[in-house]
């Protein structure tokens, strides 16, 4: 009671600051609107709604839904607003959002003195995965840290997203992982570690201490920060001397006399590789019980080497021991890793490894990287390395590199050290060409190019590195160079063109390869023609109700190809995969799709959430409605809403 009296008296407070100026106004803009339950549609008594004004000067408030779920604001000056919703076990809702995970930044406009009585925010509720880790003796396993991944399709096969969601283990073994959207979830007990060379953290904490070069100290705090290395200096109580490095990991580790035990990553349910854990269907409000494991310490051994290149050794360069695995992760830089600094002779050690299959891999982009070591107390970004001591903040800045730099070597680990390991670095290939625009309006200026970024994306939709940003740039004579790239399958794609523009085709050698996976081996590849119009292909149309009870705003239209062999394999940002939020009287559009034969459906929001997963285009291929689109052309289409499952 306490508490929803503060509640209460916070929000009341919060609404008074909204402005002198709407207060003293006997008439004014109105937002009438409910807070519901996502998928029952039930309303939410309770919810904290906030409103910001979007103009300058504009002020924020607060109110509380009443037994009805319903909210109101009035005395609104015209203009944009945003608004979204909060309630304890839910997660958040802004105006316009129509699933959990995809949060929107919608505006709501108010003409002057408009009321508006039909704003709708959902919130959705969270469900849970708890189980019981226990050792090979049944015994509880305490401390343990286990992570949620979130399950998506990306470019067409399943990948595991961010970390959503983590627990530790208690004294009885237990975890719970709350706060989880509706979804699939992989859970891992994942053995991240971190080694480095003891002088290296030694010489920056004597920076901490206010010893040592201070320009040499923050080169070295920048590399630490670009490898994702943060780490005490020996003796803290989660850092271990292991010869001459410092050892931590993200799990428990056991010292005997026989050496260094841990408990090796595992998914569930007894999967030592992510491709082949099962996944956890997590629904709304669901407390998924019973995700138990078994785990084993195994003895650790210690991989050593050195980095070169065509010069001799590389110094301080972050190295990545890696699962073969880790492109079942979309993002690489969020799969388990152990993770290495090289010295200044070049060389490396890893400690605390559990046997095992590994991949050791360098990828460094030319400064597009971007670190925080805030434990640390430094920043680092693209342009620098910025220290944070006593409350002030100072720039330094690091030299930009020219090149990529990339390594790949499978390495076998077994019950003993590996040494003498060898890892030669190489330099990537760059992507290079011409922007072209067609079309009756004006080109685009060369502020609005320079803003302007074409991205590379592998076929897989696997992002490789470690915050490596695959990138180009665009000059004022229209040229573009993206950063130099490790051999792979890729696209060049333009997911965010200049405003008013839509990628029509990517030309090399007189044809068009804006959906063919671009091979590269090693050599720069020239010549590239990205062509853009301002006459983007159109289709649009309304959606009715196939149900009494369906409510159009719940449905959205989906596009894809007829050809099924393009339904995998797309990379991130497909072009011929699209998706469009229908209106509250049914309107809908779809813009910038190729020409190209297509499937058209509308469906249910809840039902489409991996809509881009192949079996579930097949499924929506029975109902869809065909249509063939031209170059620049227009379609409207009348669709029926489907029920999903």
């Amino acid at each position: 009671m306490r508490l929803t009296a503060l509640v209460v008296a916070t929000s009341l407070a919060a609404a008074a600051v909204l402005g002198a100026q709407q207060q003293s106004q006997s008439q004014g803009g109105l937002i009438l609107g409910r807070v519901i339950e996502a998928g029952s549609g039930l309303p939410i008594r309770g919810a904290i709604v906030r409103i910001s004004g979007r103009e300058e000067g504009r002020q924020f408030a607060a109110v509380i839904t009443d037994s009805e779920g319903q909210f109101v604001f009035s005395g609104l000056p015209a203009g944009p607003y945003n608004l979204w919703a909060s309630r304890t076990g839910h997660a958040d809702g802004s105006y316009g959002q129509r699933r959990p995970d995809e949060p929107r930044d919608e505006l709501l406009t108010l003409k002057e003195n408009e009321r508006r009585g039909d704003v709708t925010l959902r919130v959705w509720r969270h469900g849970a995965i708890s189980g019981t880790v226990v050792d090979d003796r049944g015994e509880p396993v305490v401390g343990l840290a286990l992570r949620a991944y979130r399950r998506d399709f990306v470019g067409g096969r399943p990948h595991l997203g961010t970390s959503t969601g983590q627990a530790t283990t208690d004294d009885r073994g237990e975890y719970r992982i709350p706060r989880l959207i509706a979804g699939e979830y992989v859970v891992a007990i994942p053995n991240d570690s971190r080694t480095a060379p003891a002088a290296l953290i030694e010489s920056f904490e004597n920076l901490r201490r206010g010893g040592g070069n201070r320009q040499e100290v923050m080169a070295i705090a920048g590399v630490m920060a670009d490898a994702g290395v943060s780490m005490g200096p020996a003796g803290d109580p989660s850092v271990r001397r292991i010869g001459r490095s410092l050892y931590g990991g993200s799990q428990p580790a056991i010292s005997s006399s026989s050496g260094l035990f841990v408990y090796p990553t595992q998914f569930y349910a007894g999967s030592m590789a992510a491709a082949s854990a099962r996944a956890i269907d997590v629904r709304a409000g669901q407390d998924v019980t019973g995700i138990d494991f078994a785990v084993k310490p195994v003895r650790t051994v210690q991989i050593s080497g050195q980095l070169i290149d065509e010069r001799g050794p590389v110094a301080k360069m972050a190295i990545r021991l890696l699962s073969p695995n880790t492109t079942s992760f979309e993002r690489e830089m969020t799969a388990p890793a152990n993770v290495t600094i090289t010295g200044e002779d070049g060389r490396f050690t890893f400690a605390g490894i559990a046997p095992g299959s590994y991949l050791l891999s360098v990828l460094k982009g030319p400064g597009g990287e971007v670190g925080f070591a805030g434990a640390m107390g430094v920043a680092t970004s693209s342009e620098g390395v910025t220290l944070i001591r006593g409350g002030s903040f100072e720039e330094l800045p690091t030299p930009k590199r020219p090149s990529t730099y990339f390594a790949s070597s499978p390495i076998v680990v077994g019950n003993e050290d590996v040494g003498d390991v060898t890892v030669t670095i190489r330099t990537g290939a760059r992507l290079s060409g011409q922007v072209e625009f067609a079309g009756t309006r004006e080109p685009p200026p060369a502020e609005q190019l320079r803003r302007f970024h074409p991205i590379v994306e592998t076929r897989d939709g696997h992002v490789p590195g470690w915050m490596f940003e695959m990138i180009g740039t665009v000059a004022p004579d229209r040229r573009f160079d993206t950063v130099e790239l490790p051999p792979g399958s890729y696209f060049l794609r333009a997911p965010t063109p200049p405003e008013g523009w839509t990628l029509e085709s990517v030309m090399l050698d007189g044809r068009d390869i804006s959906d063919v996976p671009l091979e590269i081996t090693g050599q720069p590849r020239s010549g590239i023609v990205m062509r853009f119009v301002d006459k983007p292909t159109v289709v649009r149309g309304t959606v009715r109700p196939g149900a009494p009870d369906d409510r159009l705003e719940d449905a959205i239209v989906v596009a894809f190809p007829v050809d099924r062999t393009a339904w995998t394999d797309f990379g991130n940002t497909p072009r011929r995969l699209q998706s469009a939020v229908v209106s509250r009287d049914g309107a809908f559009s779809l813009e910038g799709l190729p020409a190209g034969e297509y499937l058209v459906t509308a469906v249910r929001d809840d039902f489409v959430t991996e809509w881009r997963a192949p079996t579930l285009l097949e499924a929506l291929s029975r109902a869809a409605t065909r249509v063939s689109l031209s170059a620049g052309g227009q379609q409207n289409l009348s669709l029926v809403m489907r029920a999903g499952r």
